[in-house]
Formats: C-alpha cells, sequence, structure tokens
C-alpha cells in the first residue's frame, strides 16, 4: 500500500481530492481512490441503455452481458460497446 507522500509524488505534488459519487459506480475503490480487483458492475448502465435504446445493437449486445465483469473484461468490452454507439448515431 503506497503512503500519502508517495501518492502526492505520483500525482506531481498535488493531492488528490475527494472523489464523488456518480451515476455509474463500475469500479469499487479503497478509501485511498486505488482500484481494487474486484468485479465491475453494469447491471444500472444496462438497465438504462435498456430504457433509452431499446431497439439499438447496443441493447442487444448488453442484454446477453452478465451483470457481473472483470476489470479487464469490461475495459475491453467498452471499445466495443463505444464503436456500436457511434454507429447507432449515424
Amino acid at each position: 500500500m503506497r503512503k500519502n507522500n508517495e501518492i502526492t509524488a505520483a500525482t506531481g505534488g498535488k493531492p488528490r481530492g475527494k472523489r464523488t459519487s456518480s451515476k455509474f459506480s463500475f469500479f469499487n475503490s479503497n478509501k485511498d481512490g486505488i482500484s481494487s480487483s474486484k468485479p465491475a458492475d453494469i447491471a444500472s448502465f444496462k438497465k438504462i441503455i435498456s430504457e433509452k435504446f431499446p431497439d439499438t445493437t447496443l441493447c442487444k449486445v448488453l442484454r446477453v452481458e452478465a451483470d457481473h465483469l472483470s476489470q479487464e473484461e469490461f475495459l475491453v468490452k467498452l471499445a466495443t460497446w463505444l464503436k456500436l454507439c457511434k454507429e447507432g448515431e449515424k
């Protein structure tokens, strides 16, 4: 675990502020804001997409996804989901 002076040095001498909660809380963090290895919870994201964009390809893809993904799997799939969003805008 890093100490406060190591974190400050890693951020260029600027102390980190408190993180605010967001609507999408995919990753769990410990008190220092460092991500843990817990899975990403995408259930609320899937629900919002299915309510707002029910007939899109992205919605169809998300319906078959598990509600919890490893962080690595989430990041890999996120790139595909973003491409599907851009495709839907055309």
